[in-house]
C-alpha cells in the first residue's frame, strides 16, 4: 500500500509542479518574454509545435489536421506528462479560451504505466501565443506561448484540481 501511495503522490507532484504552478485566477496577459518557466529538476522537457496538424485521442499520436498543434512534454524516469493545444492554423498570434477547452482543443495527458493516478481534465482556461520571428523556407518559427489550465478530476469521489501554468518558447517539430 505504501509503495501504490507513493506513486500517486509523485504523479500529483509531477502534475502539480509541472513547470510552475500558481492557484490564483486569471486571464493570460499578452504575452512578453519575461519569466519564462523551467523545466523540473531531473525532468526532461521540450516544447514544439507542428503545422497543420490535430491530436488522435484514440491512437495518443499527431496527424495531420486543421491546426497549429503546441504541445509540451516532460519526462521523468516513468512519467510523462503532455499539454496539447490546438490553436489556428493560420495567422501569428491566438487566444485559446473556454470556448476552445469546450471543444477539446486544450488537454493534458499524463502517462505513467506504474502509478495509481487519478484522471483529471480541463476545466477551464486560457492560452495566448505570439509568433516572435518569419517563417523561414521550410516553415520554421518561434513561438512564445503562455498557457494557464485550471484541472480537475474527472472521478466523482476524487476531489482534485490544480493549476497548471506554462510559459515557454515553441519551436517546430522537427521528428
Amino acid at each position: 500500500m505504501k509503495r501504490v501511495a507513493t506513486k500517486l503522490l509523485f504523479v500529483v507532484v509531477l502534475l502539480t509542479g509541472f513547470l510552475s504552478c500558481s492557484k490564483d485566477e486569471g486571464y493570460v496577459e499578452n504575452p512578453n518574454e519575461k519569466g519564462l518557466t523551467d523545466c523540473p529538476q531531473g525532468a526532461n522537457c521540450s516544447y514544439s509545435y507542428s503545422n497543420n496538424s490535430v491530436f488522435d485521442d484514440a491512437t495518443f499520436s499527431i496527424k495531420p489536421g486543421g491546426y497549429r498543434l503546441f504541445w509540451s512534454e516532460v519526462k521523468t524516469p516513468g512519467a510523462t506528462a503532455n499539454v496539447f493545444l490546438a490553436a489556428p492554423a493560420k495567422g501569428t498570434t491566438f487566444n485559446l479560451g473556454e470556448k476552445e477547452i469546450a471543444e477539446g482543443r486544450l488537454k493534458i495527458f499524463t502517462i505513467c504505466p506504474t502509478c495509481f493516478s487519478i484522471p483529471v481534465r480541463v476545466a477551464r482556461g486560457t492560452s495566448k501565443g505570439i509568433q516572435l520571428n518569419s517563417y523561414d523556407a521550410n516553415g520554421n518559427g518561434k513561438w512564445l506561448v503562455e498557457t494557464k489550465l485550471f484541472i480537475e478530476s474527472t472521478e466523482p469521489n476524487a476531489k482534485y484540481a490544480d493549476t497548471i501554468y506554462i510559459k515557454q518558447y515553441y519551436y517546430l517539430n522537427q521528428k
